[in-house]
């Protein structure tokens, strides 16, 4: 071996080639498995929650006139047995002076609904409801003797609509005829709660039962003339 040989032989000895990394086997590629479809739909999204519209408060004139409504409706279709008689005509008139007389008891009924009402809204409220009303089964005093603080030029609901009998020559007469506003429909009529009065389009004050009625409150009806309305109650 020559000088040169051994000098590449010691030197390949002394710095050898770096070895190459041994590279791991690759592994075999599995097959994918097969996807599964769902075959149930997917849920929409849930609506959103709408807010709730905004209550307006009651005020306690509508509770009281719900009151009195609720009240003159329950006798709806009662009849009498007799000229100004039977047991529901004579609770009505006993309402103002304690006495069952055979007398015309349209103020009578309507004075009963507002006195019934009173201690509905005593026992519910604990509070004490009085009517301003002149207390009387005479009509055309009610209005006349009544605080004029309660007088309306035009119906509302839970008002009383009076009426005043005119005679042949269209002359005022002392009588009269009074129901309640349960609805008003429009600028001419109104619906209205009756007693001593007919199932008839002609406002009558010596009927035989209480009814609901369409009245036109801006004309003469028969032989009435509506003079005004009254509230029952202050404020």
């Amino acid at each position: 071996m020559s000088g040169d040989e051994l000098d590449d032989l010691v030197f390949e000895t002394m710095n050898p080639e770096p070895s190459k990394p041994i590279e791991p086997p690759k592994a075999e590629p599995k097959p994918v498995a097969d996807l599964k479809l769902d075959p149930t739909p997917p849920k929409p999204a849930p609506k959103p929650i709408p807010k709730p519209e905004a209550v307006l408060p009651v005020s306690l004139s509508d509770i009281r006139t719900a009151m009195l409504l609720a009240e003159a409706k329950k006798w709806l279709n009662i009849k009498e047995t007799g000229p100004n008689k039977g047991p529901e005509v004579e609770r009505f008139q006993k309402a103002v002076d304690g006495k069952a007389s055979c007398e015309s008891w349209c103020a009578a009924f309507v004075m009963y609904c507002i006195f019934e009402t009173e201690k509905q809204y005593k026992s519910r409220f604990n509070v004490d409801l009085k009517t301003w009303l002149y207390k009387t089964e005479h009509v055309l005093t009610m209005w006349n003797l009544s605080p004029k603080e309660c007088r309306l030029t035009a119906p509302i609901p839970g008002s009383l609509i009076i009426w005043q009998h005119l005679d042949a020559a269209g002359n005022q007469t002392a009588k009269g005829h009074v129901g309640i506003v349960s609805r008003v429909i429009d600028k001419t009529f109104a619906e209205t709660i009756e007693g001593n009065t007919s199932n008839d389009a002609v406002v009558q004050d010596d009927g035989d039962g209480v009814y609901l009625l369409k009245r036109n409150y801006k004309q003469v009806t028969g032989t009435k003339r509506v003079v005004g309305f009254l509230l029952p109650w202050k404020g």
